[in-house]
């Protein structure tokens, strides 16, 4: 049992003053009053841990590798930029595949990230052979976890095809599996691997990569069972328009008309779309899991947030590619991207609060929390102690003010403002460091000399 005392915590929703607290033998929180006589660790304005709802941890290895024109000039997209992914996949191994997740984990605490939905989909060897543990690189990425204090719920991935009607590319073998019996035998091997308070879900990879048939079969098999389901939809203008051809609807309002979904489901990006497919979503109570950062490197597009939200939306942030890890960036930018399209400012504020800032923060968390279903992004009773101390001596902490701290933090912050994270009450980041920062930042370097 550990007892700590904070100035100021928010407990996902709101600001608390004064709040003493402890972690049971599970690594749970529990409020507790301070007329017990125990030793409290003291700390200063503390948040959950952020919840990473959409992460592929191997692509943090091709940040900035992909930020030249590869075609025609002018003609780079994210199209193109997948091509330089299918590059790097092809040079993976289960040993390199753990090293840049190592790294990743590390960075991501550092961030303030403490768990982290792996949207996992590198499931065969470059040739597309099976390993012979066919959950290799998922149970990697668990020892990863474990290994660097990273709550990870894996969502492994049923890839089937190349696009609408279209068999697998041979770049994409390492991605495929051949049906859903095969994905689900798959993941009762997995479901033996699951480590403590780590997560396993289910994923399909898009209504590209799986058809309309097998897509049902999916649904009907796992979105009643109260676990994660996620699928990237309505990503590119593209898609929306291969899914108008080959289905007749675009592909949010197919998944939603011909195959189903509800508060289990997170739809990843969904970028373009209707004002009747937001608030199809929205009835839905689906989450949205939007990836701003990635979003705006690959030039997808802005998803229509203000409406979403005005709503009742449910989100949830990723980061997606890793081309940058900063939470209190990525809520930074759902906002920017409104004022940017909406010519307004101080776009997603409600009329119980005027700060954008902290509705976004509490819409993250709570969407986080239903994405991943992983009993984090709260410090409430019975909910893991995952939790971030932030640095007091930051011109964006110095007024420590609960009407405008969030917004300080988000608009003036970034993850600088990280300076101890906790997994389970256990302490990982020590002064915006890891323990094991130095061991893993020189593995990667010396991973980069060889890929």
């Amino acid at each position: 049992m550990s007892y700590f005392h904070a100035r100021w915590l928010f407990d996902g929703e709101q600001w608390l003053a004064d709040q003493y607290f402890k972690v049971d033998e599970k690594g749970c929180y529990q409020g507790c009053l301070t007329s017990q006589s125990n030793t409290f660790t003291p700390l200063g304005v503390v948040i959950p841990g952020f919840v990473n709802c959409h992460s592929h941890s191997f692509q943090r290895a091709m940040a900035g590798l992909g930020e030249r024109i590869s075609g025609e000039e002018g003609q780079d997209s994210f199209w193109s930029w997948r091509e330089q992914m299918y590059h790097l996949v092809q040079s993976l191994n289960p040993d390199t595949f753990k090293q840049i997740a190592d790294w990743l984990y590390v960075e991501m605490l550092e961030s303030g990230y403490t768990s982290v939905g792996e949207f996992h989909y590198l499931h065969n060897q470059p040739d597309g052979q099976r390993y012979p543990d066919q959950t290799e690189l998922a149970t990697r990425l668990y020892d990863s976890g474990v290994e660097t204090g990273m709550r990870v719920c894996m969502l492994p991935v049923l890839y089937k095809n190349g696009g609408l009607g279209k068999p697998l590319e041979a770049h994409q073998l390492p991605f495929g599996m051949t049906d859903l019996d095969e994905y689900d035998n798959y993941h009762q091997q997995l479901q033996a691997k699951v480590p403590e308070g780590f997560q396993l879900g289910v994923t399909a990879h898009s209504i590209r990569g799986v058809d309309k048939d097998t897509m049902k079969a999916f649904s009907g098999r796992y979105s009643e069972r109260g676990i994660p389901v996620h699928i990237h939809i309505a990503e590119q203008p593209a898609e929306v328009e291969d899914s108008v051809a080959f289905y007749g609807k675009r592909p949010v309002q197919w998944l939603i008309e011909d195959i189903g979904i509800n508060q289990n489901w997170t739809l990843i990006h969904a970028t373009h779309v209707t004002d009747e497919e937001v608030s199809a979503m929205a009835a839905a109570n689906a989450v949205v899991g939007i990836c701003p950062l990635t979003e705006a490197n690959l030039g997808d597009g802005i998803f229509p947030m203000k409406a979403f939200m005005a709503q009742n939306g449910v989100i949830s942030i990723g980061s997606d590619s890793h081309i940058r890890i900063d939470p209190f960036e990525e809520l930074r930018l759902i906002e920017y991207s409104q004022r940017y399209k909406l010519g307004a400012r101080a776009c997603l504020t409600r009329k119980t609060s005027v700060s954008p800032g902290l509705n976004l923060a509490a819409a993250c968390y709570a969407g986080g929390l239903q994405s991943l279903k992983m009993n984090t992004g709260f410090l409430k009773d019975g909910f893991y102690a995952d939790f971030v101390e932030l640095q007091s001596d930051h011109p964006a902490m110095l007024r420590e003010d609960p009407e405008t701290l969030w917004d300080e933090m988000i608009f003036a912050g970034g993850r600088e403002l990280v300076k101890n994270v906790f997994n389970g009450g256990k302490q990982v980041v020590f002064d915006g460091k890891h323990s094991l920062h130095d061991e893993k930042l020189e593995a990667l370097r010396a991973l980069y000399q060889v890929l």
